[in-house]
């Protein structure tokens, strides 16, 4: 079955915001986000998401990307996020168990970043 992921892209001065997941034994940083409920779009998700991540509010602006995920079959849409005075804190969601700001050079390792650095670079919303 394709899994559709909504991520927020929120940067500041040169940073991105990412999340760290931990799940069965293992852990990662991504970008905050998750599956696409029936009947949302990409962008009732992210607001959804970060609520129960983060504890933030957020402001969907644009569809910065949208790809298939290369470990998975599903795609991801890269949603640009405004995000209010909101400071975040850990949610709800028990899979998240920390938070950075991470510099857009040394987050290097994650395929997601690799994407928003693209489609910043290109200034156009593209599918791959």
């Amino acid at each position: 079955m394709l899994r559709k992921r909504a991520s927020a892209v929120i940067i500041r001065d040169e940073q991105i915001l990412m999340v760290k997941i931990s799940d069965r034994g293992r852990s990662w940083w991504c970008l905050p986000g998750g599956t696409i409920e029936p009947g949302e779009t990409p962008e009732h998700a992210i607001v959804r998401e970060l609520c129960e991540e983060l504890n933030v509010q957020a402001v969907p602006r644009r569809r910065l990307y949208t790809v298939l995920m290369p470990d998975e079959v599903g795609v991801d849409y890269g949603i640009l996020v405004d995000l209010p005075t909101d400071v975040p804190t850990l949610g709800i969601d028990p899979m998240v168990v920390g938070w950075a700001w991470r510099s857009l050079d040394q987050a290097r390792d994650s395929w997601q970043v690799e994407k928003v650095r693209e489609a910043l670079e290109t200034g156009s919303d593209r599918v791959s």
